[in-house]
């Protein structure tokens, strides 16, 4: 299987996942980039690196791990093999010194054995891996402000315009919010991202951006990568930088000299995925959109990005299939379901929900995280739920007039009118 799970969604690799482990009798050899479905399914771990192979009775994780430890004890045999490579180079750069100045025939010929051994054991020394030899450098620039963008009274529908999709009763992104866009294939989430792209450059009512905003956008299809231009002169069509900027960011990713004029039409996926990564770099955006920034980039890559993306400053905003990346990276979790997109409060409770039954976009019930009637198990918590909202009503309409929120108000009403209903009948 070569990359099974590149396209499927979370249900459809749940159903792979559970196949995977109740196969008796089978044997299969996977490539995957999805850390938690080879954790689940795969007892042995096959690194392909430097042109080498590296085997560990292990599941994925745990063979990291090992494979991790290795490197590090092949990098200290490494550095005392070199040590005494460069001892016996200097004594034999020194002998036959000794021997050209004395005119001694005898020196000379140890010089050149101890140049022989050096020789020898440099041909010897134990290999070091190079890794993956990509530096993403990932990074933006803060924005000072309290909102990056908002979303209000927003509606989605296809590109056609013949079915609704979604709306949004209010969402906001703050400065350092690193948000995952969840839901299954076909919800609406590349949709929205495209709406969202269009509307930076065609100011919305529905969607409204910060006038600081910069925008960096990661297209999964890597569209307009077909280009005969070389990576070089790629990059700078695409951004203003200077040229020794653009050098810079192609070496420190891995590129050498000889490939800057490699044209990107013939780079492979992974390629492409890194060249938009430093497309990303260059234009320095304090909003990163990423539709599935992951599917084209090895595991070591991946964790690169993760810290990466920790690291950098900007606001992000992401699609993913791979529970780990999102985990590892992501601190708010909007989800599309039953047709609406809403904020849940954790990751995991979003997995268990997809895991025991289909999306409700088509029964009308919702993911755990979300505060509706659904999310209320017992009288205690929908009473509790029933007071938090008369509160929240209840403050928002103490504020003067300019600052309160008519939309939220008419959600959090609905909302409260569906408990009272509920608890009524109960």
């Amino acid at each position: 299987m070569d990359e099974p799970g590149n396209h499927m969604d979370v249900l459809a690799l749940q159903q792979l996942r559970s196949y995977l482990q109740n196969a008796r009798n089978m044997s299969f050899l996977m490539i995957s980039h999805d850390r938690e479905l080879l954790d689940a399914c795969c007892s042995r771990t096959l690194f392909l690196r430097d042109q080498r192979l590296y085997s560990f009775d292990l599941p994925y994780s745990a063979a990291r791990e090992a494979l991790k430890d290795q490197d590090a004890q092949a990098q200290h045999r490494h550095v005392v093999e070199q040590k005494e490579i460069d001892r016996i180079r200097s004594s034999a750069k020194r002998l036959a010194q000794w021997g050209k100045t004395y005119d001694n025939e005898d020196l000379a010929r140890k010089a050149k054995t101890m140049a022989a051994r050096a020789d020898k054991l440099a041909d010897e020394q134990t290999f070091v891996s190079q890794g993956s030899g990509l530096d993403l450098a990932l990074s933006g620039d803060g924005l000072k402000s309290k909102t990056v963008f908002t979303l209000e009274e927003l509606h989605i529908h296809t590109e056609d315009d013949e079915r609704h999709l979604l709306s949004c009763d209010y969402l906001v992104a703050r400065p350092g919010d690193r948000i995952a866009l969840l839901g299954p294939n076909g919800c609406g989430k590349s949709t929205t991202i495209r709406r969202m792209i269009d509307a930076y450059s065609n100011p919305s009512d529905e969607i409204r951006f910060n006038p600081q905003t910069r925008i960096g956008y990661f297209d999964q299809e890597l569209d307009g990568m077909a280009s005969n231009q070389g990576r070089f002169d790629w990059l700078r069509d695409q951004v203003e930088a200077a040229d020794e900027t653009i050098k810079q960011t192609l070496l420190h990713a891995g590129i050498a000299y000889q490939d800057f004029d490699q044209a990107v039409g013939t780079l492979s996926g992974g390629e492409k995925a890194r060249l938009r990564f430093m497309l990303l770099a260059l234009t320095r955006a304090n909003l990163m959109i990423l539709d599935e920034p992951t599917n084209h980039i090895d595991l070591e890559s991946r964790e690169q990005l993760e810290q990466q993306l920790i690291d950098a400053q900007a606001t992000l905003l992401v699609t993913s299939h791979d529970r780990a990346f999102l985990q590892n990276v992501c601190n708010r979790f909007w989800l599309i379901d039953a047709q609406q997109l809403r904020e849940i409060e954790y990751l995991d409770g979003y997995y268990e929900f997809l895991t025991d039954q289909s999306p409700t976009d088509q029964t009308g019930g919702s993911a755990p995280g979300t505060n509706t009637t659904e999310s209320t198990d017992s009288e205690n918590d929908l009473l509790k739920r029933i007071t938090e909202l008369e509160e929240l009503i209840s403050a928002d309409k103490a504020r003067k007039a300019k600052f309160q929120k008519p939309d939220r108000q008419r959600a959090w009403q609905r909302e409260l009118d569906a408990l009272w209903a509920r608890a009524l009948e109960d």
